[in-house]
């Protein structure tokens, strides 16, 4: 259902409900029995030439058949609620792009209908392209995300961080020159704010490519070159440390009005270290 309201102002409500047929579960029990879900939900949002703001909050329940082996039947349903919410905002122009999301969503949020969305995280999502010249983009993104919500100390919190930044060079009649960095930091205690904390994850990787590219006569040739680096600073039982480089060389054109060509070549070395 949606519905227009002034200014500009647009109202989406919607729900969906999903269970599962008792005669579908040929194994039932504690771990494999019938589930109920519903999911309401509601979209408020904004739009001018200049700017788009969006807002979203579900609200989910669950009901469970308990399970009785000994009677072989099914016992009365538990109920859990939860909900979660979502913010975004676009700003752009000619020049620019920008765009920034803000996300909550409980732990014990269920949406059987969207098996894409996670529970138990929040986290925050920006990312900006900015074109001055038709020849030229600038981009950069930002996210990082936290679960374990509810801070239990029998699990892990984790927090990831993930920064990127490039930019493309494209002058017409020159080669193209492309250019790209990247850092995705994790790391993960186990314990709460009430407990001795303990870090048991705690790694990061980094990343660099370089590409050439040049079109003419319907030839085109291109050249990369990346580099990555994982370092683990917990335990070599998440990972190693490891060095990664890449080569490609690739060809492509036209010989004829009816024969073209493909060549390319890429190479790829790592460097492990304890």
């Amino acid at each position: 259902t949606k519905i227009k309201l002034p200014s500009d102002f647009k109202l989406k409500l919607s729900g969906v409900n999903t269970y599962d047929s008792r005669s579908s579960i040929t194994d039932p029990g504690q771990n494999n029995r019938p589930v109920t879900n519903t999911v309401m939900s509601s979209e408020l949002s904004w739009a001018n030439n200049f700017m788009n703001l969006k807002g979203e909050f579900a609200a989910s329940s669950q009901q469970d058949k308990g399970y009785n082996s000994a009677a072989v039947n099914y016992t009365a349903s538990s109920s859990t609620s939860a909900t979660a919410q979502r913010l975004e905002l676009r700003l752009y122009s000619r020049v620019f792009d920008f765009r920034t999301k803000y996300q909550l969503i409980d732990p014990q949020f269920l949406s059987l209908s969207s098996p894409g969305i996670y529970p138990d995280r929040t986290g925050i999502e920006t990312s900006l392209n900015y074109y001055p010249f038709s020849y030229l983009r600038l981009n950069s993104s930002y996210q990082t995300s936290e679960d374990n919500l509810d801070n239990d100390a029998t699990s892990v919190t984790t927090n990831q961080t993930v920064l990127q930044y490039g930019f493309q060079l494209s002058p017409k009649g020159w080669p193209g020159v492309s250019f790209s960095a990247s850092n995705n930091k994790v790391e993960g205690v186990e314990g709460s704010s009430d407990t001795v904390l303990t870090r048991v994850l705690d790694n990061e990787t980094s990343g660099l490519s370089y590409g050439i590219n040049y079109y003419f006569a319907n030839q085109m040739i291109s050249v990369g070159l990346s580099n990555s680096k994982f370092r683990n600073d917990v335990s070599t039982a998440t990972g190693q440390d490891l060095d990664t480089g890449g080569f490609s060389l690739n060809y492509s054109g036209r010989l004829t009005a009816s024969v073209s060509l493909d060549l390319g070549r890429s190479d790829e070395r790592r460097v492990g270290k304890e």
